[in-house]
């Protein structure tokens, strides 16, 4: 879990594509999207963001991913766009959610980015900080982000936090607001919150979380 502190993540977070539960993955896939994009390889498109940067918006989203402070400062001054769009369709606030640059998710929130900017699938930041970054799921909820945008590809935030095991997030969401039974592909929080056979979640995070949906009305 990360630290909240930018300088001890000590290497880039990997996120694997068997992320949702055995023979549970399959089918939401099929009703989610016909592109089959799983929600590990988003977050690693995510995670990887970069290349040639050339205008002040790509310096930005650049900076943004490798949690380059001083570079996302000088696109900032350069007048880029808070809100540019990626190759992958998402905001410099969501790469840095999705990969703890907790500095940069504060920076371009205090300068006015948009915390519920959507991807054209309704990807936001917080989604992709649910996953894993609960200092930055923090930051967003308290600069009004939304607990229940909904991703055509990745569920609500608290989908994310119930598949990640991810207990203090799923806690965090649901004392924002979150709905404890949203819908993603036909399942709920609680319904993706079952043990799997991918090494990044333990079931005892998975059977943690889902007392804790149940504990708030959560049904599968």
């Amino acid at each position: 879990m990360p630290t909240g502190k930018d300088g001890e993540l000590g290497r880039e977070r990997r996120f694997r594509t068997d992320t949702a539960p055995s023979g549970l993955g399959q089918q939401m896939r099929k009703k989610a999207s016909s592109t089959k994009l799983s929600h590990g390889v988003l977050l690693l498109a995510v995670a990887l963001l970069g290349g040639c940067a050339k205008s002040a918006d790509n310096e930005l989203i650049d900076g943004a991913a490798a949690g380059d402070l001083p570079k996302v400062q000088a696109a900032l001054a350069s007048k880029a766009d808070l809100n540019a769009k990626s190759d992958s369709d998402v905001t410099a606030l969501a790469v840095a959610s999705g990969n703890c640059r907790l500095a940069v998710v504060r920076t371009l929130i205090a300068a006015g980015a948009d915390v519920n900017a959507k991807s054209s699938d309704g990807v936001t930041a917080l989604i992709l900080a649910s996953a894993g970054c609960p200092e930055a799921v923090d930051v967003l909820i308290g600069a009004g982000a939304d607990a229940n945008a909904n991703s055509a590809q990745l569920g609500t935030p608290l989908h994310m936090a119930a598949m990640r095991g991810q207990v203090r997030t799923a806690q965090a969401l649901l004392d924002a607001g979150a709905n404890v039974n949203a819908q993603y592909a036909g399942y709920t929080p609680l319904k993706v919150a079952q043990p799997t056979e991918h090494p990044l979640t333990s079931i005892e995070k998975l059977n943690e979380v889902a007392e804790l949906l149940r504990q708030h009305g959560g049904h599968e």
